[in-house]
This record gives structure tokens, C-alpha cells and sequence, in this order.
């Protein structure tokens, strides 16, 4: 068996105690850069969260005032059509004006003149 030299045995139990060490930095480093860009990302879906929360709520509201003139509309329009129901149809008129034709003494005078 060779023989062990106690500094080369302790010189390896350093080298790869600092690469140990050099490692364990690294994976930290890492870590940290990992931790940060997931704290980011949860910002930036925690903001982009409220930008869509109040969006819907602005939304929301717009469709409600929406129904809701939509619902005068409706109603406007029954009593446009209600109006219209009683008021006289261009027929009516026409006969109107054909009996007021009829009847009106200034076509007679016209007819003596």
C-alpha cells in the first residue's frame, strides 16, 4: 500500500471542500436570481389582476347603463307604436281629402265662375 502523505490528503479535503463551497455559492446565486424573477412574475400578475378585476367592473357597469337604455328604447317604442296605431293612415287621409273635395263649396263657385 502507498503511503499517504497527510498534507496531500488534507490539501484534496480542501480543494474539494472549496469546490463544495464554490458549488453551494453558485446554486445560491441561482436561487436568488430564481426567488427574484418569481417574486417579478407574481407582481406583474398580482397588477395585471387589478388592471383585469377593474376592467371587468368598468365593463359591468357599461353593460348595465346599456340594458337599461335598452329598456327605454323598448319603451319609447311601444308608445311610438301605440301613437301610431290611433293616428290616421295615409289611406284615411286620402279619403279624407277626397270627401273634403267633395263637399267643398269653393269647387262650386269655381264651377258658376
Amino acid at each position: 500500500m502507498p503511503e499517504v502523505n497527510l498534507s496531500t490528503v488534507l490539501n484534496e479535503a480542501f480543494r474539494r471542500l472549496n469546490e463544495a463551497s464554490r458549488r453551494l455559492r453558485a446554486s445560491e446565486e441561482r436561487y436568488d436570481v430564481l426567488e427574484t424573477r418569481l417574486e417579478g412574475l407574481q407582481n406583474t400578475m398580482l397588477k395585471i389582476s387589478d388592471e383585469l378585476s377593474g376592467k371587468i367592473e368598468k365593463s359591468s357597469g357599461e353593460q348595465k347603463d346599456f340594458e337599461a337604455r335598452l329598456v327605454r328604447i323598448e319603451a319609447d317604442l311601444t308608445k311610438i307604436g301605440q301613437a301610431m296605431e290611433k293616428s290616421a293612415k295615409s289611406s284615411d287621409l286620402e279619403e279624407l281629402k277626397n270627401l273634403v273635395e267633395l263637399y267643398s263649396p269653393f269647387k262650386e263657385k269655381r264651377k258658376s265662375d
